[in-house]
């Protein structure tokens, strides 16, 4: 049985000092993880910004033109063929290629037998429809006159488009 001194020596509610503490720790603690995971998307972000600009340097020796009619003019001139390269805005491939494949030296000399063209598929719909592109990087062989010598799509190791660049026969 209790008596009422018994009942004065007991602490009455802890509960809710303790759940005041507990709950202020547990505010603390989230408000300490809020930092780290803002932390943690700013890093993403910028490390993903960053690689968006080491890749997306141009090319220094290859002059690639944007408009295929002015490059059919003078290819017929040079009797050269054209070669079309398909990109667009957010393609990681299309910078992987520009980082690792196009901007090396043995494939710029191949590249500059032929007059080049990028073509931004956002920009240049129409075109892109017109030779049924379907996936981006995508690569065109044209003769002066427009005619597909060869095509291929996707991301090339060096090799293998240095050899999409032999596939089309010379022009006559």
């Amino acid at each position: 049985m209790e008596t009422a001194q018994d009942s004065a020596n007991t602490p009455t509610d802890t509960s809710n000092s303790t759940s005041d503490d507990a709950s202020t720790r547990s505010t603390h603690a989230t408000a300490r993880k809020r930092p780290k995971w803002r932390w943690a998307v700013l890093f993403l972000a910028l490390a993903i910004a960053s690689y968006g600009w080491s890749i997306k340097s141009p090319s220094g020796n290859v002059a690639w033109g944007h408009d295929l009619e002015a490059a059919m003019e003078t290819a017929k001139n040079a009797n050269k063929n054209i070669l079309i390269q398909f990109t667009g805005a957010g393609c990681i491939y299309c910078y992987k290629m520009e980082k690792e494949v196009l901007t090396r030296g043995d494939v710029e000399k191949s590249i500059n037998t032929y007059i080049p063209v990028r073509i931004d598929i956002n920009r240049q719909e129409a075109l892109a429809n017109r030779y049924g592109v379907y996936a981006i990087p995508a690569f065109f062989l044209l003769d002066a006159n427009g005619t597909v010598l060869s095509s291929a799509d996707g991301y090339l190791p060096p090799e293998s488009f240095k050899r999409f660049l032999t596939s089309a026969p010379p022009p006559s």
